[in-house]
């Protein structure tokens, strides 16, 4: 979509350099798995279980990438394979979906297991954490002779980045421990891009080390959404060197915060709803001067995402800020850090879904460009700065060490 924004206002678009995709995606795939058929060479394996993420990841080149994997795993047809499904606390797919993600030739000769992080029957305790929690997975993973997963890797509101550990904890591990891992957003060194000390990131690191990953697949993206590396190897040596690059293809340097700051959540599947937004707006907001606005541009469809989230916003700021760990559940922490943003700029989403529509908070939606113009003028007067991103939730903004810090306020 076309948006005006006065040119005296508009300091910069937040692009990353361009990052050339991979020529031939398929081809580096086949050649940085081949490796696996030595760490596979003279182990008994019976059940091997493949990991996967789900829908609210953009993986369009799953099918094809999975039919590789089972070629190279095959050996015969003596290996059960299952293609486990790690949904976290997301809900699961349907068969359409399935398909779609996974192709039908890949869920034929896999068995596919939907995980459950709610039952029980499915769950099976692999051992302890250093919190001194026990650590419960998805059965088939943790009963497998072999384990692979397949992840991407992108910037993520808490954790850091998303992919690595990520697909075992919070992927397919138990609710309890979903929640105990997601109630540390309260806690410092948790954001964007960060993983030093990150308690969070510290903790699915453990949970994968617990579980013993044979062998991990990451998948990198420039900010076109074009895929632009893959990394296999141990999980973390496959992660970190897929965060490196992730880094540095797609950050940022600004020289001072914004009065305005206007934000696309890159479409579908960051846009499916607010609770999926957040990546975005964090983004925004973390390069928004307080006080200023950030303008969020996102279809919605699935309104809030999250009924505990939603609810959760009913509270007042003070109530959600001062929140204790053990009062964070899954959908809390999202709140949590949505509080977080919306104490520090008004957040005005332009999306013509009613389900984002109530105001609460200092929120406010708006289907109409002339409106939010005149509503940042009368905020921060015509002599503003903006910043515009097309892409926030895959971008990583840094503030340049001893650049000016603060703008012109206007009105």
């Amino acid at each position: 979509m076309d948006v005006e924004v006065e040119k005296s206002c508009l300091h910069r678009i937040l692009i990353p350099s361009y990052y050339s995709p991979l020529a031939d995606a398929l081809f580096e795939f086949k050649q940085k798995i081949e490796p696996l058929k030595s760490t596979m060479r003279n182990r008994n394996i019976r059940t091997l279980a493949v990991i996967v993420e789900d829908k609210t990841r953009n993986n369009p080149e799953y099918p094809q990438f999975l039919a590789e994997l089972n070629k190279l795993i095959d050996q015969n047809g003596r290996i059960k394979k299952y293609l486990v499904i790690a949904y976290g606390t997301h809900s699961k797919h349907t068969t359409a979906e399935n398909e779609r993600a996974y192709g039908y030739r890949n869920l034929r000769d896999m068995e596919t297991i939907d995980h459950d992080c709610n039952d029980n029957a499915l769950l099976r305790d692999v051992g302890k954490l250093s919190t001194g929690s026990r650590l419960s997975v998805n059965k088939y993973v943790a009963e497998a002779d072999f384990i692979v997963t397949l992840s991407s890797v992108s910037p993520h509101v808490f954790a850091g980045y998303t992919g690595g550990r990520k697909i075992i904890l919070p992927g397919v591990a138990s609710y309890a421990n979903i929640r105990e891992n997601h109630s540390k957003v309260i806690l410092e060194n948790v954001g964007v891009g960060i993983l030093s000390k990150n308690p969070i990131h510290e903790e699915m690191t453990e949970a994968a080390h617990l579980l013993n990953v044979d062998y991990s697949i990451q998948l990198v993206r420039n900010n076109s959404g074009e895929l632009a590396g893959i990394f296999a190897d141990d999980i973390d040596t496959a992660f970190n060197a897929a965060c490196e690059l992730c880094n540095e293809i797609n950050s940022v340097t600004i020289n001072q915060y914004s009065d305005v700051t206007y934000v696309s959540c890159g479409g579908y599947p960051s846009d499916a709803n607010l609770y999926s937004a957040q990546r975005a707006i964090t983004t925004a907001a973390s390069i928004t001067r307080p006080g200023g606005i950030v303008v969020v541009f996102g279809e919605f469809p699935q309104g809030m995402g999250n009924e505990v989230y939603e609810r959760s916003l009913h509270k007042s700021l003070p109530d959600l800020l001062n929140l204790q760990q053990n009062e964070i559940d899954i959908g809390v922490h999202s709140a949590f850090l949505t509080a977080k943003n919306f104490s520090r700029c008004t957040i005005i989403l332009y999306t013509n879904n009613a389900g984002t529509s109530s105001e609460f908070i200092n929120v406010h939606s708006m289907y109409d460009l002339q409106r939010i113009k005149q509503f940042i003028n009368d905020r921060c007067g015509l002599e503003h700065m903006a910043y515009f991103i097309p892409n926030g939730s895959n971008i990583i903004c840094k503030l340049k060490e001893g650049s000016k810090r603060s703008v012109k306020r206007g009105k």
